[in-house]
């Protein structure tokens, strides 16, 4: 393993620990206010820590903005660039690719929302929680370099909607073996939008990329 790759392990080590130790202070917290017996299983367990590794995959590679870019190149860094911004849906040409890209991100949201959390099991509510979470991070990407884009917030929450249907059907197949229902009344109430917005402040505020490749790659 060389130097490089190292170096990009921690990069990544860090930033996943900016969104984690935030989401799981805050899982931890929630947890502890459930009613006396009630317990969580380890598929529930293990379908959180899924979610936390999806939340950050998608603010990785969607490039969600943090406060550190405006902070350290400003209005130049590309916050706020009007030729960045696209409102008007598929006016820029069709790119099958990148369509399916961001159709694809979204089906582990709208599959895990309602496995998760049984309150949000109806199509509304799925896709009302991929649209929210595709503008959170189009709204972030006003302040780096990113696009900010009409037509990839359609179709993430076209992503969520499919998602949506696949873990009906599995349900449907399965007669609702497959759900999980975490413990806690605030978990299951508030836990979708509680946790994903500890990660994504956690990253917004504590992921400095550019000051952590200058210390790593000594720039």
């Amino acid at each position: 393993m060389n130097a490089y790759m190292i170096q990009g392990i921690l990069m990544d080590g860090y930033e996943f620990l900016a969104l984690a130790v935030p989401f799981f202070v805050l899982f931890v917290i929630m947890r502890g206010k459930r009613q006396k017996g009630e317990k969580d299983g380890a598929s529930c367990l293990a379908a959180s820590a899924v979610f936390l590794i999806y939340l950050w995959g998608v603010f990785h590679f969607t490039g969600a903005g943090t406060i550190w870019e405006p902070v350290r190149y400003g209005m130049s860094g590309g916050a706020f660039r009007q030729e960045e911004i696209n409102l008007i849906p598929f006016s820029l040409g069709i790119d099958p690719v990148g369509y399916g890209l961001n159709v694809v991100l979204f089906l582990p949201f709208g599959f895990l929302l309602p496995f998760l959390w049984k309150e949000t099991d109806s199509l509304r509510k799925t896709a009302a929680g991929g649209f929210m979470l595709s503008l959170l991070i189009e709204l972030s990407q006003l302040l780096n370099n990113r696009s900010t884009d009409v037509d990839d917030l359609i179709l993430n929450t076209a992503g969520a909607v499919l998602g949506y249907g696949a873990f009906r059907m599995l349900d449907l197949i399965s007669g609702g073996k497959i759900r999980c229902r975490l413990s806690g009344r605030l978990i299951r109430r508030m836990g979708p939008v509680l946790f994903i917005a500890a990660a994504f402040l956690g990253r917004f505020f504590f992921f400095d990329e550019m000051g952590a490749a200058g210390f790593l790659y000594g720039f």
